[in-house]
């Protein structure tokens, strides 16, 4: 019984669930990726600013 239903859901499935998970992953994306963004600029313009690596060649 078990397989006869596994078989027939997941196609049902698929296409029921598919567009509303789907646009919650994007809009959590699309979140994700606007909260990120900031963050990662703001570290990325930080290192190069402060020339840790320089500092270290030059102090090598």
């Amino acid at each position: 019984m078990g397989q006869h239903l596994a078989k027939k859901e997941p196609q049902v499935d698929f296409m029921a669930p598919s567009p509303q998970p789907e646009a919650n992953q994007d809009e959590a994306a699309a979140a994700e990726a606007e909260a990120a963004e900031p963050e990662t600029v703001e570290p990325e313009t930080g290192e190069p600013e402060t020339g840790e690596p320089d500092s270290q060649d030059e102090v090598f």
